[in-house]
């Protein structure tokens, strides 16, 4: 036993580091920028040879032989390769619950044998134009239909409660214009240009009737709409500096409208880089698709997308059952139909579905904002943000949008107890105003015309037309004091 271990202890304690240094070099460095630094594959690559070559090289070593004993080498060579055999077993974990809860909240048997359209089914095609971290629509394309909202599932036909006092079907058209964004307007006619999530594109509401539209022909210019669905602050901000980059004769903003949403622009992505799964596509990498090398080039994407301890310290994967607190006192299951979005009844407005994360984070407490791993990075795009408005000569006003569990959630029955404050909303304002930034906060500002009519679908948690239009005449007021006459302000 002892010159087993004496042969066997350097080896294995060397191959069990060098495992987790790998997979330490390839969730956190590769496509990652630390210290200034983007780590691609050839930066990645080197720094795990390296790494791995100092670990064999130390593990010769006579001090690390004295220190050690053959045997305590052979145990902590074990314990290392076990420890990251385990994180890839939790990993994987991880990946089939995802899918298994994903599959759960949109499985619809009905869909193949349903005539009707829901948003999400009409949503225009996307592409990474770059290496960052953003995406544009694919341009010149036209989507027309009247579709449901995104909680749109075939079996809700079979309830009349459903059908009657939820569903609503109404028309939704999309333009995706040259620039590959939701914009038909050329950008050397515009000067104050929109940049958020779907809340900012207008995602369930047709051409004419979204906030910018009507913000536009309220100011008499229009409102250029930079709105990318499913996006966060970061991805937002490498969007803009391309737009400018890329249309540096053409493109002059004199006033960015940043719309930072409630309910998930705290927990979205705020990697500067491309999602590892990505293929560029083109070149020789498409020459290798479904080769083994090819396969080997997209491994340690694919490890790094599904390392379970990377999307914990980011906040995108929570432990526990998802949507458990938030879901109680909802119906899911009403006239024999099972709902995967919980249904809420409020005595005054009636039945409403809720998107599940929007209630469960307006109950969440100020420590949850302050201590999530995402916070920083919060703080760190707004400087970004500044810097970029510095060098460019814009002004920045952000808009805060309240989720509908925000503004209605205290007016259904069995709704869970909202946060005091919106604590997030709070936290981008102060930060805002700390780098310069003007703010509207809609949060507080809609209350009045909440109290009085539904601003939000009933079958999807955006905007209606209705708060669209609230939302624009509301900015519209904030910003007339402050935005100089059409035709006016400073030229570059």
């Amino acid at each position: 036993m002892t010159g087993t271990a004496e042969r066997l202890g350097p080896r294995l304690l060397a191959l069990g580091a060098g495992a987790l240094w790998a997979y330490t070099c390839v969730v956190f460095l590769y496509q990652e920028r630390v210290a200034g630094v983007g780590f691609g594959a050839a930066l990645a690559g080197g720094t795990l040879a390296l790494g791995c070559a100092g670990i064999a090289f130390a593990a010769s070593r006579p001090a690390v032989r004295r220190a050690l004993t053959p045997g305590r080498m052979l145990n902590i060579g074990v314990a290392l390769l076990s420890a990251t055999g385990a994180i890839l077993i939790a990993d994987t974990a991880a990946g089939v619950l995802a899918n298994r809860r994903a599959g759960a909240e949109v499985a619809d048997p009905g869909r193949s044998s349903d005539p009707h359209l829901w948003h999400g089914e009409l949503f225009p095609r996307q592409y990474y134009p770059t290496s960052r971290n953003f995406f544009l629509y694919k341009p010149d394309v036209r989507l027309s239909a009247d579709t449901y909202g995104e909680y749109y599932t075939a079996p809700m036909q079979r309830s009349p409660t459903l059908r009657d006092s939820v569903l609503g079907l109404h028309h939704l058209a999309y333009h995706i214009g040259p620039d590959g964004l939701r914009e038909l307007e050329p950008l050397t006619g515009s000067r104050v240009f929109a940049l958020g999530d779907s809340y900012a594109l207008g995602y369930s509401t047709d051409e004419g009737k979204t906030w910018t539209d009507r913000l536009g022909a309220t100011l008499g210019e229009p409102v250029y709409n930079m709105g990318l669905s499913s996006t966060g602050p970061r991805p937002q901000l490498e969007l803009l500096a391309y737009m400018l980059e890329h249309n540096r004769d053409s493109m002059t903003v004199r006033d960015l409208l940043w719309m930072i949403y409630e309910g998930n622009d705290l927990e979205n992505s705020y990697a500067e880089l491309r999602p590892a799964t990505e293929s560029p596509g083109g070149g020789s990498g498409a020459l290798l698709d479904g080769t083994l090398p090819g396969w080997l080039a997209e491994l340690p994407g694919r490890i790094k997308a599904q390392s379970a301890v990377r999307r914990l310290l980011r906040g995108e994967l929570v432990l526990g059952r998802r949507g458990r607190s938030s879901s109680a006192g909802g119906v899911r299951r009403i006239d024999g139909v099972t709902l995967a979005t919980p249904l809420y009844h409020s005595p005054r407005w009636g039945y409403m579905l809720f998107n599940p994360d929007d209630v469960e984070r307006a109950t969440k407490p100020l420590a949850y904002v302050q201590g999530h791993p995402n916070r920083p990075r919060l703080d760190r795009t707004f400087r970004d943000m500044r810097a970029l408005a510095e060098r460019q000569g814009f002004r920045v006003t952000v808009i805060l949008a309240p989720t509908a569990a925000r503004l209605y959630g205290a007016d259904f029955e069995g709704f869970p107890t909202p946060s005091s404050e919106p604590w997030f909303l709070h936290h981008v304002g102060d930060l805002a105003r700390s780098v310069g930034f003007e703010v509207v906060d809609l949060s507080q500002l809609m209350r009045p015309a909440a109290a009085r009519e539904l601003l939000y679908y009933r079958d999807d948690h955006h905007w209606n037309e209705r708060g669209n239009e609230v939302a624009a005449q509301l900015i519209a007021e904030a910003l007339r004091a402050r935005l100089p006459a059409p035709g006016t302000g400073p030229s570059r």
